[in-house]
């Protein structure tokens, strides 16, 4: 496992932009036998954790969305909404 987690990571963006190669020391590996449950665990509490928003599961993609009456209020609670999702994510940890 340990091979795996050292794995290195970098964005490029077109062809001529890149950025610099950067370590990933923790997460869950990619291929690994218990990668779907684990994921499944960390994740089955947020939906409890965002009540001012709609969450949307589907395998490993999220998204959140508000509805409003304006902008500025859907932005508010959207707002709101990614901040207890923070913490929640904060918490597993």
């Amino acid at each position: 496992m340990a091979y795996r987690l050292s794995t290195g990571h970098k964005v490029a963006v077109g062809s001529s932009t890149q950025s610099e190669m950067l370590n990933v020391t923790c997460g869950i590996p990619k291929g690994s036998i218990l990668g779907s449950s684990l994921f499944s665990l960390e994740t089955n509490d947020m939906p409890e954790a965002v009540t001012s928003g709609n969450l949307c599961l589907y395998a490993d993609d999220t998204s959140v969305y508000c509805i409003g009456p304006n902008v500025d209020k859907a932005c508010n609670l959207l707002n709101n909404a990614l901040n207890k999702l923070n913490k929640c994510c904060m918490i597993a940890l």
